[in-house]
């Protein structure tokens, strides 16, 4: 669980990929899950189980070149400010 922390709780930058653990992210008083700079972050692909993320300044962040993967597996986000959630691993081919 990443709580309580007063600016960003998991933030992905510089051209990465993460893959995180974490089963709770909350009570920051700016983002809660905050990717930019051509990175990404996959929630719950691996583990196929939930990530409560709530209670953020925004719960969920990314600019218009990052992505976060695994949006379905993400519960609880209220305020959302990605353009780029994706509900699964990988974009749907048409």
């Amino acid at each position: 669980m990443l709580a309580g922390s007063p600016n960003g709780q998991l933030v992905g930058l510089r051209f990465i990929g993460s893959r995180k653990s974490c089963d709770r992210i909350t009570g920051s008083s700016h983002g809660g899950l905050v990717v930019a700079n051509l990175s990404t972050i996959a929630v719950g692909t691996e583990t196929n189980s939930f990530t409560q993320v709530s209670g953020n300044g925004t719960d969920l962040f990314c600019d218009s070149k990052s992505v976060i993967t695994g949006g379905s597996a993400i519960a609880g986000a209220s305020t959302d400010n990605c353009g780029n959630l994706l509900p699964s691993d990988t974009e749907s081919i048409p």
